[in-house]
């Protein structure tokens, strides 16, 4: 027996469109929504004092830079969960967006693990070498997967008007590949 994944992704888009199996996915999107302000709320007094009135250095552009790249993800994260009638071109580009931005935060906070275990390890130069050389090699094979993983990914048209967010319903397993390397390259350091 054949099974058209088009029905399949309907009626689960239909379900989830009546709130059934989605309360999960709602809850964990405003858990998200909620704790990423209020930790940069908690944490704003002692960014203002300590880090805003410091010279300009890399660490404090990577710092500055992986401290509000989230709220821009978030923001993407919230137009794919609740645009109206989104197309599938715009879910892609979204999602697209998204995974960029992702991937090159994780890449800076990666710099930000490796910069600090550096210093722990007294900036000796052996050290440097094997973290850079690891870095690159978890890091670089990255944009193509992450290439591919985006082309492989599906969205369906919304089937039932005025629905909200986009359809995802699949896409390669290539994507774990990169968690792999990541998990290897954090676990090297230590």
């Amino acid at each position: 027996m054949i099974i058209d994944i088009t029905i399949v992704a309907s009626v689960v888009l239909l379900v989830c469109g009546l709130g059934i199996f989605c309360i999960f996915y709602y809850i964990l999107l405003g858990v998200i929504s909620f704790i990423q302000p209020f930790d940069y709320l908690l944490t704003f007094d002692l960014e203002r004092r300590l880090i805003w009135p410091s010279p300009w250095t890399a660490s404090k552009s990577l710092f500055l830079f992986t401290r509000y790249l989230p709220f821009i993800e978030m923001g993407i994260l919230l137009y794919r969960t609740f645009a109206l009638n989104p197309t599938v071109q715009a879910c892609a580009t979204a999602y697209r967006a998204s995974a960029l931005l992702t991937l090159v935060g994780i890449v800076v906070a990666e710099v930000i693990l490796t910069l600090r275990t550096l210093a722990v390890w007294g900036n000796n130069r052996n050290i440097a070498i094997a973290l850079v050389v690891l870095l690159l090699g978890a890091t670089i094979p990255s944009i193509p997967i992450l290439t591919h993983f985006s082309s492989t990914v599906i969205f369906l048209n919304p089937f039932i008007q005025n629905s909200r967010g986009c359809s995802f319903i699949g896409g390669s397993r290539i994507l774990s590949v990169d968690w792999i390397l990541l998990m290897i390259y954090d676990g090297s350091m230590f």
